[in-house]
């Protein structure tokens, strides 16, 4: 598990946090291999198709997760709430 996630969990100190830290650390490692595909591709990362095993759509998923567990702490997960909105353009 990446450092910081863990460390995160650790100072919000709950088993769910802790629980969180490990799903979120799995989906940062598949996010960035996933923005460099799209970047190889030639789309932006932050614009891109809608696909269906996309992290982003999981991004959706553990940000309301977040907000579950961590409350207002969720808001200092800053990787994973500007996933959330990449793509999406008014």
């Amino acid at each position: 598990m990446r450092d910081v996630y863990r460390a995160f969990a650790n100072r919000v100190g709950t088993s769910d946090a802790l629980a969180f830290a490990h799903n979120l650390q799995h989906w940062h490692d598949a996010m960035e291999l996933h923005r460099e595909s799209l970047t190889r591709l030639g789309f932006a990362p932050d614009g891109h198709p809608e696909w269906e095993d996309c992290p982003h759509a999981e991004a959706r998923r553990l940000w309301h997760e977040a907000l579950r567990v961590l409350g207002s702490r969720a808001g200092e997960l800053e990787f994973l709430h500007a996933c959330v909105f990449e793509g999406i353009h008014p």
